[in-house]
Order: C-alpha cells, then structure tokens, then sequence
C-alpha cells in the first residue's frame, strides 16, 4: 500500500530480550511512476527524425533502446529508468510514412511549333507541388527534361517526364519546268519522302511561271512546302535552205 507503515519487532517469550525499548522500523511505500513521454508523431521517410530525451517530462531519467530514431523504417523505441527511481519502463512507437510516387502520365512525342500540352500541379494519384521549368517549349527539337517537386507538406518523391519535340520534316519536291502548252504533270499528293497532302494550285498551269504550295495533311509532323514550276517557251532552230 503506497504511504508509511510503522513495524514493531516483538521477541518470542523464552528469549533473553529488553522489551522495554521494542524496535520499531519506519517502511515508506512509494508510487510506481511511469515517465510521460508524448506518443512520437510520425514521419515521412527520410525526414529529419525526432531526437529522444534522457529525461521525461515528469522526471524520470534513463537510456533509450534503440538509442536513435530511425526515419526509414517503422520501430519501438523502450525507455529504461535509471536504477534508484521508482518507475516503469515506456514503450514509443513511431510510424515512417512511406513516401509515393506522382504518377504524371507520359507525354507523347509532338511536332516543334505546334501546341505543347500543359503541366498540371496535381498528379492523378493526389500531389500537388511544381514543375521545373514551369511550362513545356515547343520551339526546339530535343529531348528535354521537366521535374516535378512536391509540395513540401506531402510525403512523395519527385517526378521526372521527358519530353520529345520532333523537327518538322520538309516533304522533298522540287523545282521543274515544262515547255509552254505541253501537257503538265500532275502533282503528287505524297512526297518522296512519304508526306502526304495536297497542293494549292491543285493543277500546274502551262503558259504561266508559277508557284505551287504543299500543305501536308493533319497529324503529321511536316511544314508546308513551296516550288517553283518555270514554263519554257519553245526555240526555233534554223535549217539550211530554211529559216
């Protein structure tokens, strides 16, 4: 029972004992106390770990085991009192939260100069933070970089997309020319090179020099191609006897 209890010696009858000044002892029952740690918030995986006091808030001393919080994986961490003190051990536990990955879908490759998509700040699974750069260039061809960082109050890993801008292909006609009146060749709808597309004007003109332009069709990474079709005009010739 917590409190103090006086004990009195009292010597069996027989014995040759001075019972005029009985021994008495004075026994203090103290309570057991139990150190008050709070419970150890959890973390994120590899964050800074909380450091463990050797003295709880109510004061109790001791030792820890393990000595160190660990920050990749979950643990119980036992306070030992220090002999002496009248206290329990406490247990502590702490939770590592694992860290996710933003799972921004890739981007497809696209044709340079033509509309770059956004990056958004919200992966489909849930965490927001920022891109670095910021926003896609569609002006170069290349394979280029966009990093995304979490928010710093969310518990993720960074994400990496790499993004392919292609260089237009130039579809491959050239130049001709055709003799004034003679029939002209019809224009190819697709290059050598395999572009297809049509041509404005659609049909080569044989009196008049002109120039002729091919827009390739939608969905193909090529621009627009201008040539040049020379009518030439027939040369008379001279033969002996003849003008």
């Amino acid at each position: 029972t917590i409190g103090s209890n006086m004990y009195t010696f009292i010597p069996d009858p027989g014995q040759c004992v001075v019972t005029s000044s009985p021994t008495r002892l004075m026994v203090t029952v103290l309570p057991i106390v139990t150190p008050d740690f709070p419970a150890l918030a959890p973390i994120c995986e590899g964050d800074t770990a909380p450091v463990l006091g050797n003295t709880s808030p109510n004061g109790i001393s001791g030792t820890w085991s393990p000595a160190t919080v660990s920050n990749t994986q979950d643990q119980n961490y036992t306070f030992t009192p220090t002999s002496g003190q009248c206290a329990n051990t406490q247990t502590l536990s702490m939770t590592i939260t694992r860290k996710i990955n933003p799972d921004f879908a890739a981007i497809p490759a696209f044709c340079k100069d033509t509309p770059a998509p956004t990056l958004g700040l919200m992966s489909p699974n849930g965490v927001t933070g920022t891109w670095f750069p910021s926003v896609i260039d569609n002006t170069i061809s290349g394979d280029f970089d966009y990093i995304f960082t979490p928010d710093a109050t969310q518990c993720a890993n960074p994400q990496t997309l790499t993004v392919t801008i292609t260089e237009p292909t130039v579809p491959d006609f050239s130049d001709f020319g055709v003799c004034v009146g003679s029939t002209p060749p019809i224009l190819s709808q697709v290059s050598a090179n395999g572009i297809t597309g049509s041509w404005n004007p659609p049909v080569v003109d044989n009196i008049v020099n002109g120039s002729y332009v091919f827009t390739p069709d939608i969905g193909q990474c090529a621009t627009s191609r201008t040539i040049n079709v020379t009518i030439n005009q027939y040369t008379l010739t001279s033969i002996d006897g003849f003008v």
